[in-house]
């Protein structure tokens, strides 16, 4: 058996969750980009505007070690392309490796306090829409950051690809009637920055929700097992959870399992898809042993329907949580946590 640990971008894009705050996992951040303004948003004067608020829909923080939800504050600025040379950023393509964020001006516009399963109503200045109405702005965006002093934890906000999506509130007057517009986003995202040093020696195997991480399996089963018409009637992988550097947050995980290509395990820029896999298992927050059971996954590889390329172990970058999970490598001093795969075949007499 052979295995690597594929190092990926930390982002959170392309998901239906946005996360903010600091732990001893992770540090992160969103920023949020909104769509034109239109008419009559985009020549309203400042006096006929009421108020601007930015309504943000919470689910449920990360745990921290403590009983008692952290206490979570928010500040909220808009961001302004600096200079020359800097492209506006997008979800797809922006991460912890490529995204600066000293690239942009930003400016302060208030702090707010962040709470579980609610709707923030976060009121902005009103000056922010007669900024934005000039078009000479690359685009309309807003950062929501940890504010000092906040206690260690994540916060969780629905994002764009939800039907609870970020939105700025916007009250205007006409003709003495008050009325209320939406103003909705057309790009979100989280970047993500992981605290703890990842490279090992060996390498430990890890797979992150963050998309920060893969692992691959090659098992060189063909060459024990030579006769292709043995039936596999069980094939269980076991690996076992390093807690070093596994966090989880309290939280159970699905590990979706991929066939490699030729070329995929060489491919640093390989990249997995929910669309295309062998199984699935979850795997719980006080599992010491992950097992993974795969019968049909080595069938293909010893009756010689599929190439021996290996398999890619990892975590739909749409899951909710940012954690990572670690396992020991086959180059563990202790044996007994190595990667280890039991087949069980049958044979007609």
């Amino acid at each position: 058996m052979s295995d690597t640990t594929i190092f990926d971008v930390p982002y959170v894009g392309s998901n239906s969750y946005l996360v903010v705050g600091d732990d001893d996992n992770l540090t992160a951040y969103a920023i949020l980009s909104f769509n034109d303004m239109g008419s009559p948003l985009d020549t309203l004067s400042l006096d006929s505007i009421i108020s601007c608020e930015l309504i943000l829909r919470t689910g449920s923080y990360l745990p921290v070690d403590t009983l008692t939800p952290p206490n979570l504050g928010m500040l909220i600025y808009s961001m302004d392309i600096m200079g020359d040379g800097i492209d506006a950023w997008t979800e797809d393509s922006s991460n912890s490796s490529n995204f600066n964020l000293d690239d942009y001006i930003l400016t302060e516009l208030c702090t707010h306090a962040y709470s579980d399963s609610d709707t923030l109503e976060i009121d902005l200045p009103k000056t922010l829409i007669t900024n934005w109405q000039d078009t000479s702005k690359s685009h309309y965006g807003i950062v929501v950051k940890t504010a000092a002093g906040s206690d260690a934890g994540l916060g969780i906000i629905y994002s764009g690809e939800t039907s609870y999506y970020p939105y700025m509130r916007i009250s205007y007057y006409v003709d003495g009637d008050t009325v209320i517009a939406a103003l909705t986003t057309d790009e979100d995202v989280s970047i993500t920055n992981y605290k703890k040093q990842l490279e090992t020696t060996p390498q430990s195997l890890l797979i992150s929700s963050g998309k920060a991480a893969f692992t691959f399996l090659k098992f060189n089963v063909d060459e024990v097992i030579t006769d292709k018409n043995l039936f596999i009637a069980g094939a269980n992988l076991s690996l076992h959870v390093n807690p070093d550097l596994t966090k989880n947050y309290d939280k159970s995980y699905t590990v979706y399992v991929s066939l490699l290509g030729s070329t995929d395990w060489d491919d640093l820029a390989y990249s997995p898809s929910t669309s295309s896999y062998v199984t699935t298992r979850s795997i719980a927050p006080g599992d010491s042993v992950f097992v993974l059971k795969i019968p049909s996954t080595i069938q293909l590889f010893t009756s010689g329907y599929n190439g021996n390329f290996g398999v890619a172990l990892w975590i739909s970058s749409s899951s909710i949580y940012p954690g990572i999970l670690s396992f020991y490598p086959i180059e563990d001093s202790d044996p007994s946590r190595r990667p280890k795969l039991n087949i069980l075949t049958m044979q007609e007499e």
